[in-house]
């Protein structure tokens, strides 16, 4: 029959496996790192990480918000223009949230 679909999979026993240390949250074992995993740093990695893409997803998600929402606009007759501090505005958001996230990262180490 298999374990419901919301139950975090076992342990495997591994040295390097971490889904003991917090067993509610899926490890994000796909992610691309730029430093070493190792036990002592493992979840405090895992949650900057998780962080990192839901900070980028806010910021994504709310720019294609403000597109549609220009373009509902401009389809009803109204101005047809993001504003000139759009492109800088996204632009710094992300920038922000990734400098932000590899210098967190590194402290983590």
């Amino acid at each position: 029959m298999g374990r419901p679909i919301d139950a975090p999979p076992a342990s495997t026993g591994h040295p390097g496996d971490v889904r003991h240390l917090d067993p509610g949250w899926p490890v994000p074992q796909h992610f691309n790192y730029t430093w070493r995993i190792t036990p002592e740093n493992a979840l405090a990695q895992y949650r900057a990480a998780r962080r990192l893409l839901s900070s980028l997803k806010l910021i994504l998600v709310s720019m294609f918000t403000w597109v549609a929402w220009v373009t509902i606009r401009a389809a009803l007759g109204g101005e047809a223009s993001l504003g000139g501090s759009f492109f800088p505005l996204v632009f710094g958001s992300i920038s922000g949230v990734l400098v932000a996230y590899l210098y967190l990262s590194s402290r983590l180490r």
